[in-house]
This record gives C-alpha cells, structure tokens and sequence, in this order.
C-alpha cells in the first residue's frame, strides 16, 4: 500500500536550520548520538573505541570538480560531495571544503576519466 505523507510545515524546508528543522527531540537525540562517537577525555585507552565516515564520491568521464566551478556548473556528483560533511584530502580540488564542526567524517572526490585536473 502506498500512502503520501502529510503536509510539510515550514520548519522542514530548510534543512541547513539544524534547530528549525529538527525538534527539540531529534536534536536531543542527535546530540546524544553525536556524543557517543567521541572518545571519553578521562580515558585515551578508549580512543579507538569510536567510529569514522567516509564518503568516496567517483565522478563521471569527463568531469571534473574544479573545470565545472570554473564554468560554473558541476555534476551531481560534485553536488554531492559539497554536501557531505567532513574533512577534506588537500590537493584535490582547489580550495577548503571542509566542515571542521565534523571531526569523525572525511570525504574524498575523484574526478572522472577524460579530463585532466586543473588545481
């Protein structure tokens, strides 16, 4: 059975407004969760005892993330990239893309075939 979902309130179309877009108890539970993946202060044997994200993101022939900024357009691969939070690998493409506030997740771009990378 397929069912559509309510009306979508105006708190939900921003998703880059982390305390209008989630209630006060998915944040409690995200902070809680965010928490969790950190190794305790008090206790360095402990320090392996947490999780790391890695997003990989594998562009398509003949794109490129730093051409596509130049003309500005950019694939959906390269979209996503620059949504996903986290760290960056220096030199890959030109410029910081990083999300220092996510320490534990790291991303990593690879251009596509057929194009060489211009830093």
């Amino acid at each position: 059975m397929t069912a559509l979902c309510g009306v979508i309130g105006k708190s939900s179309m921003n998703p880059c407004d982390f305390q209008e877009f989630f209630s006060k108890g998915e944040r409690g539970q995200i902070d809680f969760l965010s928490r969790s993946e950190l190794p305790p202060i008090t206790n360095p044997a402990a320090s392996c005892n947490f999780n790391l994200f890695f997003g990989f993101f594998f562009d398509g022939t003949r794109n490129n993330y730093n051409l596509c900024q130049q003309n500005e357009g950019g694939s959906n691969v390269a979209r996503l990239y620059d949504c996903y939070p986290g760290q960056v690998v220096t030199g890959v493409i030109g410029g910081d893309k990083s999300w220092p506030e996510y320490p534990l997740f790291y991303k990593v771009y690879v251009p596509g075939v057929g194009r060489r990378s211009s830093r």
